[in-house]
């Protein structure tokens, strides 16, 4: 009998851990709500930055309890060099120092608890620009589950504001290919580290009503399923105009025009920790051939399998990166992912790539403790 993969017992432990603890959050979370609520009125909760005001807002959520990193610092200033007011929302503890070198690169600071993940913290940002009427012509939400950018000329969020859309994913996530039922039933959600929104769907009731009613909560799974998944949906389901820039669909449809030979070249960077999915690569990467359709069938059915289970940013990172131009790279130390940012160094290091100098460093750094732990 095959035995499980670490990685996999791992994550099953860590998801009945989060069950476990969704109990105790149940009747503790009440309790750090109505905390977090009263923390909001006191003359700390809140600094002024150096950062000029504007109707376009940047909520910016940042976790970085070891020390504020230099790609953050690069995120605040292409956010201002956009035209966006950085409103920082830093949860956790953040040195005396670290906070005076935001100040220099945000329009308003934000401290509070670790509670409630990046949701808790979205929702105190908001709670803010409500009660003192700040205009809002655009507002972006993002955090720092990500760097971006990843190049220095990208322009995403022009590309943002060019849609007619009043709210804008740069990411939608979306069921199994295969399973129709789980697609119907889990319909797409826009990830949460990075949305943009109009003045149409800020001022939307839907909007309004989903953050006034919003139950902050520091369980993981149940802030993925009540903050990420049902944010985008509210605002779906209320008939508000809505547009991604990336998801898998336009990486299927892409690879559907592909010759057998710009198949080989995807094939070879896809991720994936299935060692079975490795084998079956490389057996069919040894007998590619320019007009043979068969292999063009089977080099399909590979790629749509081995870019099944789980996000397309980390199967595909170089795909991604190359043709899609995506300038933003997850930094979860997830095992697939550390294998997908594995890749991204050395394509970059062979001149594939062309990162942010800063964003390679911190991508290495991030890869030498996740070797020293192994």
């Amino acid at each position: 009998m095959a035995q499980l993969p670490a990685w996999k017992i791992k994550r099953e432990l860590l998801r009945l851990k989060s069950q476990c603890q969704s109990l105790l959050d149940y009747f503790y979370d009440p309790t750090k709500r109505r905390q977090q609520h009263e923390r909001r009125k006191q003359n700390n909760f809140i600094s002024n930055g150096f950062a000029n005001q504007s109707q376009k807002i940047a909520i910016f959520l940042i976790y970085q309890p070891h020390g504020i990193a230099l790609s953050t610092l690069a995120t605040c200033r292409y956010l201002i060099q956009n035209g966006y007011a950085p409103l920082l929302v830093i949860n956790g503890d953040v040195s005396t120092h670290d906070v005076e070198n935001l100040k220099n690169l945000s329009w308003k600071i934000i401290q509070r608890e670790n509670f409630g993940y990046d949701f808790g913290g979205y929702q105190d940002a908001i709670w803010f620009l409500e009660n003192n009427g700040q205009s809002v012509e655009t507002l972006v939400i993002l955090n720092d589950s990500i760097w971006l950018p990843v190049v220095k000329d990208s322009s995403i969020l022009k590309d943002m504001e060019s849609k007619p859309s009043a709210f804008t994913g740069a990411l939608q996530l979306e069921g199994s290919r295969k399973d129709q039922a789980a697609l119907r039933a889990k319909a797409p959600f826009f990830g949460s580290f990075f949305l943009h929104l109009k003045s149409a769907a800020y001022q939307h009731s839907s909007f309004v009503d989903f953050w006034h009613n919003y139950q902050a909560t520091s369980n993981k799974y149940v802030t993925i399923r009540r903050g990420e998944r049902q944010f985008s949906r509210c605002l779906i389901d209320a008939g508000i105009s809505h547009a991604y820039l990336f998801n898998r669909d336009l990486f299927d449809s892409w690879i559907a025009q592909l010759s057998n030979l710009e198949l080989f070249s995807v094939l070879t960077d896809l991720v994936t920790l299935d060692i079975e999915l490795q084998t079956a690569r490389q057996a069919l990467l040894k007998q590619v051939s320019e007009s043979d359709w068969v292999w063009h069938e089977q080099a399909m059915s590979l790629i749509h399998t081995m870019t099944e289970k789980q996000n397309i940013l980390s199967c595909a990172p170089i795909a991604c990166l190359t043709h899609f131009k995506i300038p933003y790279i997850k930094k979860s130390a997830d095992p697939h992912n550390i294998l997908a940012l594995e890749l991204i160094i050395q394509r970059h290091q062979a001149g594939v790539l062309n990162l942010d100098e800063v964003v390679y460093s911190e991508i290495c750094a991030v890869l030498s403790r996740h070797s020293e732990l192994k």
